[in-house]
């Protein structure tokens, strides 16, 4: 099976695979860390609808715009870090680890 994906891959074009690559990185951002960002950073600034959260968080309500600011830094530079790490487990597990992108769906 991994060996038919290495030659599948080896029939496209760099620009072929830089645009696959491009969409699994949007779907990536958009769906995870976008996603991620925005549940997290309504907790710290406290906007957030859910009253559980705000309840289970409270800590948070007594920072000030630039304390809130700071910890919402720390969780995108936490997120982006994450999927990094995920993203780069692939490459350095290759011989036991493969993603698969279907680009006809």
């Amino acid at each position: 099976m991994r060996q038919k994906v290495y030659e599948e891959m080896d029939k496209l074009s760099k620009e072929q695979k830089e645009t696959i690559l491009n969409s699994f990185g949007k779907l990536v951002i958009q769906n995870v860390r976008d996603r991620a960002l925005k549940l997290s950073m309504g907790i710290v600034k406290q906007s957030t609808v859910n009253p559980v959260k705000l309840e289970q968080y409270s800590c948070f309500s007594s920072l000030n715009v630039q304390q809130q600011e700071a910890v919402c830094d720390l969780l995108s530079e936490t997120i982006t870090n994450v999927i990094y790490l995920f993203l780069e487990m692939f490459e350095e597990n290759k011989d036991c680890l493969s993603l698969i992108i279907k680009t006809n769906y």
